[in-house]
């Protein structure tokens, strides 16, 4: 079991495990560290996430109730140094707006990967020409195709080889407002995603990742299937909130996940490759980390 290591900088108290958070006995000693701290009057919490690959819907709850907790007495939950994966989980459970990021460039990244009102409404041909992705001629094709097929243009563009999956949901992400995400080791919880049968889950091409206060965050290639989406609150009796993900990569995570083995220098290896891990970015001055970690959303 990681141990939690306590220090007091300025008015804020850090919390840093040295290890995975993933059993009980992780969550446990990381519930009664924080409860020490309201304990003492310490209301000003920060979680350095370092040395913790990746997170589960337990320690998201966790997270939320904290947070739920210190606002009541006037306090503030805030993280640091979390890494790529950690950061995908939180943007995709919507935990991290209601949590203060202290690590740097850490709100830039995330607006780059939000809607703007300049994309509500818009066409998703007029998207695709603008980024010089798809030629008006194939777009021109693909309305003919849809007319006659019933098939969504998208669904059209990808099948005849004109556009990448990658690149149609990106857009539509933006277009619909629904996260994008490329699945990959550590961005799911082992213990949420056999809440849906695997056959039924590659008839559906979806993918269950976390489930925080009974809402299920649900990997799917197709966002605007909402048969489907109710189907799944049907059989999970959670309300679903849907990312976008490639379903290539939908299937393959299902195929691995009845392997409930973690190789977990397979997966440090994996995370460099594709990610910079975050350095620690502690300030020096201790009156900066003060205004970051009091400045909470509400």
């Amino acid at each position: 079991m990681p141990e939690i290591l306590r220090n007091r900088v300025g008015i804020s108290s850090y919390l840093a495990p040295t290890g995975p958070l993933s059993d009980k006995e992780s969550f446990d000693s990381l519930r009664a560290e924080i409860r020490n701290c309201i304990e003492a009057h310490e209301t000003h919490i920060v979680i350095d996430l370092k040395q913790v690959p990746s997170v589960n819907s337990q320690i998201l709850e966790i997270l939320l109730d904290t947070r739920d907790h210190l606002i009541l007495i006037a306090g503030t939950l805030s993280l640091i140094n979390t890494n790529a994966v950690v950061l995908d989980a939180l943007r995709i459970t919507n935990v991290h707006s209601y949590l203060n990021l202290l690590d740097e460039g850490i709100n830039e990244q995330l607006k780059a990967t939000s809607s703007s009102s300049e994309f509500t409404g818009k066409r998703l041909g007029d998207m695709l020409t603008d980024e010089n992705l798809v030629t008006e001629d194939k777009i021109d094709q693909a309305f003919k195709l849809q007319e006659s097929t019933g098939k969504r243009m998208g669904q059209i563009l990808v099948e005849k080889g004109w556009l990448e999956e990658a690149n149609l949901l990106r857009l539509l992400s933006l277009q619909l407002n629904v996260p994008f995400v490329k699945l990959r080791m550590g961005l799911s919880d082992p213990e949420v995603t056999p809440i849906i049968n695997k056959e039924v889950a590659r008839r559906l091409n979806v993918l269950p990742l976390f489930r925080v206060r009974n809402e299920l965050t649900l990997a799917t290639c197709d966002p605007q299937a909402f048969p489907v989406l109710d189907e799944i609150k049907q059989l999970t009796g959670c309300s679903v909130r849907p990312v976008l993900a490639r379903r290539e990569e939908i299937l393959y995570e299902l195929k691995g996940s009845a392997s409930t083995s973690f190789n977990f220098d397979e997966y440090i290896g994996e995370l460099e490759e594709d990610f910079e891990l975050v350095d620690n970015s502690i300030p020096d001055d201790f009156t900066t980390i003060d205004e970051m970690a009091g400045d909470s959303p509400v």
